[in-house]
């Protein structure tokens, strides 16, 4: 599943490292928004 996502979000490239840092907000948000803009 994890590359399903990475080919579906690109701007989502950062790996994990990234996403630790950043809230589990942050990535969420972005799947949403991105879900509804396919």
């Amino acid at each position: 599943m994890e590359k399903a996502t990475c080919f579906a979000r690109p701007h989502l490239l950062p790996l994990p490292d990234s996403s630790s840092r950043q809230p589990p907000q942050a990535p969420l948000a972005t799947d949403s928004f991105f879900e509804k803009n396919w």
